[in-house]
């Protein structure tokens, strides 16, 4: 098993059912080393263990002219995390505004050095 760097750009949007994309209300960076096999499937255990949204094959894209990026975007609550059918229903109601947060991923394979 191989060892990644991970260092994510993520922006957060406040989003309404029927307006749409209201306006950005954040930006942070975050990094963590992960284990796996190979690049994407790093992606996806961070998306999994440590963001803890669910990812699928349709969740992560590639970003043009950057080989080492992916992309992906959740919806969100206030707490940051992924919304309940219940909060899914009473945004679809517009009855409350939910989050998109939208992730930038630069993956760097870990490589021992010799001294």
């Amino acid at each position: 098993m191989k060892r990644f760097y991970i260092t994510l750009s993520i922006n957060n949007y406040l989003d309404s059912y029927s307006e749409g994309e209201i306006g950005h209300v954040g930006y942070y960076e975050q990094s963590n080393v992960v284990r796996a096999d190979n690049p994407t499937e790093a992606v996806k255990n961070y998306v999994e263990n440590i963001l803890v949204y669910k990812v699928d094959e349709d969740s992560l894209s590639k970003v043009d002219d950057v080989p080492y990026a992916l992309t992906g975007s959740w919806m969100i609550d206030e707490d940051g995390t992924e919304p309940t059918e219940f909060q899914l229903e009473k945004f679809r109601n517009n009855e409350i505004q939910l989050w998109v947060s939208s992730i930038e991923f630069y993956v760097y394979e870990l490589q021992a050095v010799e001294f």
